[in-house]
């Protein structure tokens, strides 16, 4: 019952920092719609939301698995490696599926978008990991208060 008890922080945790990413990809495509409407219209702008919707799934992993296993500092190359790698192979085959549905998947229409997806959700990816990281490594894990409670009439015995 105690560990399930301890896995709900983690998982609330997980849970708070995958909004948190989708609220930044919602606000980002918000940010850069005007421009993709005023450069291609229609289509751009259908290609900046689907980039994002393709990025955010893959950074939404890496966060929760970070999260979830309390990386240590040393593991967050690794995190974000891994998260890069998984929304690489996300975004070809969403685009490769896209393309064979009929979207035009054309460079102004999708391929700056994604590019300016992929960094965006880059850089709050490993925000989030590094955050994650440093609220594991400065809270500790398992706190024992009978240990506070012998430390602290071993100081009243001494004094």
């Amino acid at each position: 019952m105690a560990a399930v008890e301890a896995g709900k922080p983690q998982r609330a945790s997980a849970i708070s920092q995958c909004v948190w990413l989708a609220m930044v990809a919602a606000v980002a495509v918000l940010v850069l719609a005007g421009p993709a409407w005023l450069l291609g219209g229609n289509p751009a702008l259908s290609g900046l939301v689907v980039a994002f919707a393709l990025c955010l799934p893959p950074g939404c992993i890496a966060v929760c698995a970070a999260a979830a296993w309390r990386v240590a500092s040393v593991q967050v190359p690794m995190v974000v490696l891994a998260g890069t790698g998984l929304r690489l192979v996300v975004v070809a085959l969403g685009a490769l599926l896209l393309k064979k549905a009929g979207f035009s998947l054309t460079f102004l229409n999708f391929t700056v978008w994604l590019v300016l997806a992929y960094f965006v959700m880059l850089a709050a990816e490993t925000r989030l990991v590094l955050k994650s990281v440093a609220a594991a490594e400065a809270v500790p894990v398992r706190a024992s208060f009978s240990g506070a409670a012998d430390a602290g009439q071993g100081q009243t015995e001494n004094s």
